[in-house]
């Protein structure tokens, strides 16, 4: 029980620092889904939040994701 805390507090603590790409907000938030991704230092380089985004909207999708990764996490 106490493993899971810690790692809620973590992630919680990595939300606020980690970027995020929002939705319009002339469209409103019935139109747009958001999208946490957790992961570790390959999502982190490689921008996977960012490039889901760019492949959503090219889609005509609307999306707001974030990120909970880190640089040198396994």
């Amino acid at each position: 029980m106490k493993r899971i805390q810690i790692t809620c507090c973590i992630l919680i603590e990595c939300l606020g620092c980690s970027p995020t790409i929002k939705c319009n907000q002339s469209q409103g938030a019935d139109v747009c889904t958001r999208i946490l991704f957790i992961g570790n230092s390959y999502s982190y380089t490689n921008d996977l939040p960012g490039m889901f985004t760019k492949l959503a909207n090219s889609g005509g999708h609307q999306v707001e994701t974030g990120m909970a990764a880190q640089c040198g996490w396994s």
